[in-house]
């Protein structure tokens, strides 16, 4: 058997290489060189330049991270077909820990430079494995748990103090004390967020008279694993007295740590420790107060008196909840940011940390204001209209608000919203009082941002989430988004860090379900993603450094193949006319679809509907592509949702040449909250559909629907039932 054979049949072992075809293992071990490696021999050491993937043929290796005294420890190992440092061939930055061989072992390695001639000669599997490497990551990411302890980080003289709680093995008071001081001093010498959280259980001395003090024992060790979930590796978490805890969160504003208090106060409240055992008391609940440098102080007596106070008032409004202190300073506030200089994300995994906080944030909140710059340029509506296409396909309410004086290439891009349930304000007026988040897409520093003094409110208000998205790393650039939420990064665009994010979103299967999300890249998305890389670079002319063309060929690239796919357009996009001949007749036929869509819309007293029998539904796809049908259903079945009021649907046959399925869309009124529609997934017994409770779709094999008119007549009946009866409940 010849090298590369061997190699290659090796290759199926591999997570990233086992789907390819023998052809093209072959072209990926023909760009493998060997490495052999003695026990204990050391691969690389952290701080050296990164630029190289391994795979283990045979062996061991082990990854370690130094100690501040200079003591190696192992955090984690790989064995035969195992492979680390994929992310080399796309960062170009030093290595964050060192790898060794625990014994004897044969390794394959594939460099930057190897990847990259792939990359150009053979694009499309190159692409198949940078999105397996990404998932990988991201599952290794998730699955593993082997970082740094706070007592590592604070060195062996730590350790010899007697630093934790024997309880509960959180840190102690003597601890936080010292290291209050030390991370404020940080904080001020770095420019950077500091949160200080005080955190009570409630009832605590009422729950060891009833129960007695071993039960109150298990309380707070059940407490604390629900701290342990939450609070994260960079958190001191110490136990202040019996049932007193307070949390320093580094690099964390007053959003982000509301966020993540929010989350333990929900699960310390769904604990069942104290059920059944014959007290009045049946639940644990938390009182939360935050305060945050500089927001709320500037010294640590004023921060932590600022914590102390919210703690107190979130127990006078009801206990059971996470309060930011009162009173911050609007200027204070925007000082915080605006004293922080841009730069790049210096690990993956801080940037993955920041692309998880975006996703999460984009499911969990509820209303969303996008904003950008002034005299906005390709790059800004279109990163603006990126995030607001991937906030539609998670149903979400978004507003994006421009300048008044759009240049007429972009209002095409502007034009895809109104036909994917985005609203448009040019004149930023009239914002929604229920924005709890806001979207800051390409704005180099607060200044520049297209304000009013209603943005500029809702900048202030440290209740209100920012997340930032945007590649500006000059000297004077600033920061306006909140620490954790801003995907600032070395790009070739802003629109280019959107594709990364919906890339990312693309592998979280979770939301993808629930969200019934047929593609992250659907046209519209890979339009206005590939308007703003191409925009702001002038295709590719403007690159700044190694690694932004490195990403701007791998997503221009990606973006052409897949609008080759979507478009009846045979070759890639050079010049951005071709792109606004794309949108403009995109655009067009959109509106046509809308519109005679819309004109057939049937009403019962709950729900606004349009169906299409299979006749009608091949009609309609002999004059509109796969994309636009798909679209446009999605928007209308929003808006048919807000005219009834209550419900909608939306019912069509795919085409012939798609799938043997009939698709079913319901949204539910943002007025009408009595409705969780995903009962009516489980009362018909539907097992191919998911959604959440404001939104579900469904489909049905076109064998299985003898009568179609009979199942939407069915559908309807059994959704006024369920309305009636969510309204009988509720008077």
């Amino acid at each position: 058997m010849s090298r590369a054979n061997d190699i290659g049949s090796f290759l199926q072992n591999v997570a990233i290489f086992a789907d390819l075809s023998s052809e093209e293992r072959s072209r990926i071990a023909a760009l493998l060189s060997r490495v052999e490696l003695k026990g204990g021999q050391q691969l690389f050491r952290e701080g050296d330049r990164g630029e190289t993937l391994y795979i283990v043929r045979s062996g061991e290796c082990a990854i370690t991270v130094s100690l501040p005294d200079g003591q190696e420890i192992d955090i984690t190992s790989f064995g035969s077909g195992d492979f680390f440092g994929e992310m080399s061939v796309f960062e170009d930055a030093p290595r964050s820990a060192s790898c060794y061989a625990r014994s004897d072992a044969v390794l394959y390695a594939l460099t930057e430079h190897d990847f990259h001639t792939l990359l150009d000669n053979h694009p499309s599997l190159a692409m198949q494995v940078m999105f397996r490497m990404l998932t990988a990551t991201a599952q290794r990411l998730a699955n593993t748990n082997v970082f740094l302890s706070d007592m590592v980080q604070w060195g062996e003289a730590a350790r010899k103090r007697a630093v934790t709680d024997e309880a509960t093995g959180l840190f102690n008071r003597r601890f936080l004390d010292e290291a209050i001081e030390e991370q404020f001093q940080k904080a001020r010498t770095a420019n950077r967020f500091l949160s200080v959280v005080m955190l009570d259980l409630d009832h605590f001395n009422s729950i060891n008279d009833q129960y007695g003090h071993p039960v109150g024992d298990e309380v707070i060790k059940e407490a604390v694993s629900v701290f342990r979930r939450h609070f994260r590796d960079s958190d001191i978490v110490a136990r202040y007295g019996g049932d007193e805890f307070t949390i320093l969160m580094p690099d964390t504003g007053p959003a982000l740590a509301l966020e993540i208090c929010s989350a333990v106060c929900r699960d310390v409240a769904a604990l069942s420790i104290l059920e059944g055992r014959g007290g009045s008391m049946s639940r644990v609940t938390t009182s939360q107060g935050i305060a945050s440098y500089p927001h709320h102080g500037t010294t640590v007596e004023q921060v932590k008196e600022r914590a102390d106070q919210a703690l107190y008032r979130a127990k006078e409004k009801g206990r059971n909840q996470a309060l930011v202190a009162e009173g911050a300073n609007p200027a204070a506030h925007a000082a915080a940011g605006s004293m922080i200089a841009k730069h790049d994300i210096p690990t993956i995994a801080e940037k993955n940390r920041v692309v998880n906080n975006i996703i999460d944030a984009l499911v969990s909140r509820k209303r969303f204001l996008v904003i950008g710059h002034q005299n906005p340029d390709e790059d800004c509506i279109s990163s603006m209209v990126s995030i607001g296409l991937l906030l539609s396909k998670l149903a979400k309410p978004v507003l994006l608000c421009t300048a008044p004086e759009i240049p007429v290439h972009f209002r095409y891009l502007l034009e895809i919203c109104r036909y994917n349930s985005i609203d448009v304000n040019t004149r930023c007026d009239g914002v929604d009082e229920a924005v709890d988040t806001l979207i800051i897409c390409d704005s180099a520093k607060p200044s520049m941002i297209e304000s009013n003094p209603t943005i500029d409110q809702l900048m202030a208000d440290p209740r209100i989430l920012k997340i930032e998205i945007d590649h500006h790393l000059d000297t004077d650039s600033r920061y306006s988004g909140d620490e954790g939420f801003c995907l600032v990064a070395a790009a070739s665009s802003a629109a280019e860090l959107i594709g990364y994010l919906g890339c990312k979103l693309s592998l979280r299967r979770d939301v993808i379900r629930e969200y019934d999300i047929d593609e992250v890249f659907s046209r519209n998305m890979v339009l206005a993603v590939l308007t703003g890389i191409v925009g702001d670079t002038q295709m590719g002319k403007f690159i700044k450094s190694k690694k932004e063309r490195r990403f701007y060929n791998i997503f221009s690239g990606m973006f052409n193949r897949l609008l080759s796919q979507k478009t009846t357009k045979q070759s890639n996009f050079y010049n951005m006319e071709q792109v606004y001949s794309e949108l403009r007749s995109l655009s067009a036929s959109q509106k046509e679809l809308y519109t005679e869509l819309f004109e057939r819309r049937t009403r019962s007293d709950s729900v606004a509907y349009i169906a299409l029998d299979a006749r009608e539904s091949q009609g309609v796809y002999s004059r509109f592509d796969i994309d636009t049908v798909v679209s446009v259903a999605r928007a209308i079945a929003d808006e048919l949702a807000e005219e009834s009021g209550k419900l909608s649907l939306v019912a069509y046959y795919d085409h012939t040449n798609s799938s043997d399925l009939v698709q079913f869309r319901m949204r539910r009124s943002e007025s009408f909250k009595e409705l969780d529609l995903r009962s009516m997934l489980s009362e018909l017994n539907l097992k191919n559909g998911g959604g959440h409770e404001g939104a579900i779709g469904f489909r049905v094999p076109k064998g299985e629907l003898e009568d179609f008119s009979a199942f939407v007549t069915q559908l309807i009946e059994t959704a006024e039932a369920r309305v009636a009866a969510a309204e009988k409940r509720e008077n």
